[in-house]
């Protein structure tokens, strides 16, 4: 792996994930990582903890990829506890656990309720990517200070806006979400252009 190290693109990278030590970061371009998650064996799962953020992603690319519900779900329970920023976190959201919902919202929900901050993050963001209905009528419970936690909440409800208007306006009207998330949904909602310009002067007279 570390041959294909850029260290200008390191550099970069560290500015993005500011709460990770700089030293754990190689500089290996995603495009790089997905090809090497196409030639490396499961067995690698087997190998943590990882010393390098970019082990990491690969980790998580080579889960994205499995076809085997079972095995996908145990991996990616084993996995979520090393979750140790936002970037290996949104890099990480295996398809092939649509396969039963029951099971995959009882370990999304799990998620919701730990005091792990990138935890947390991992849940939203797979309801914010395939189970928005969920996610909104979710998003209100969540407690957790963190950061990482709370853009998120933004940013699943700013989804929310652009495909399930009613649900996530009603949110807002209820004023049950933490004013701090509140704004920061209409702030990403206005700055979105996925967003109409009408619905962003509406969300705008909701601010708190």
């Amino acid at each position: 792996m570390k041959e294909h190290i850029d260290l200008k693109y390191k550099e970069f990278s560290a500015k993005l994930i500011p709460t990770l030590d700089k030293d754990r970061i190689l500089g290996i371009r995603m495009p790089i990582l997905r090809k090497l998650a196409k030639e490396t064996d499961l067995t690698y799962l087997d190998s943590l903890p990882h010393a390098y953020h970019e082990e990491n992603i690969l980790h998580v690319l080579l889960i994205n990829q499995m076809k085997d519900y079972d095995e996908c779900l145990m991996r990616t329970s084993e996995f979520v506890p090393y979750l140790d920023n936002w970037a290996v976190v949104d890099a990480f959201y295996p398809k092939v656990l649509l396969k039963d919902k029951d099971r995959t919202l009882s370990l999304i929900e799990e998620c919701l309720v730990s005091e792990h901050e990138y935890s947390v993050r991992f849940g939203l963001n797979y309801l914010r990517i395939y189970y928005l209905d969920e996610g909104l009528e979710l998003v209100t419970t969540i407690k957790h200070e963190g950061y990482y936690v709370r853009m998120m909440q933004a940013w699943l409800m700013c989804d929310g806006f652009i495909k399930e208007y009613d649900k996530a306006v009603k949110i807002l009207h209820e004023q049950s979400l933490d004013p701090w998330v509140h704004n920061k949904s209409i702030q990403k909602a206005v700055e979105s252009f996925r967003v109409s310009d009408e619905t962003k002067e509406v969300l705008k007279g909701l601010k708190i």
